[in-house]
């Protein structure tokens, strides 16, 4: 009974690839455009002023500088998948 939903899962997806893959749909268009957004000036300038309150926030030791450590690489390693991702040579269609 556990493995029903995955099983119907991966028979939808096998039997609708455009869904399973998110490609020319609603669903991928706001994906491309949440995308866009965080990589964009807006999402540059948000980032910018998380980081500068994340400083903040630790140099007045409202929170610990391990956390905002962890919190500067994630900040990074989102603003550089599309980067990651194209390194990796997926040569799929994106986004960006």
């Amino acid at each position: 009974m556990k493995l029903l939903l995955p099983i119907i899962l991966a028979v939808l997806f096998v039997l609708f690839p455009v869904y399973g893959f998110a490609a020319d749909t609603v669903i991928g268009d706001v994906m491309c455009n949440v995308t866009e957004w965080m990589h964009g000036t807006t999402g540059e300038g948000l980032a910018t002023l998380a980081m500068i309150m994340l400083g903040i926030l630790a140099l007045f030791n409202k929170i610990s500088w391990n956390v905002a450590i962890i919190h500067a690489v994630g900040g990074v390693l989102i603003v550089g998948a599309s980067a990651l991702v194209t390194s990796l040579g997926t040569g799929g269609t994106g986004c960006l």
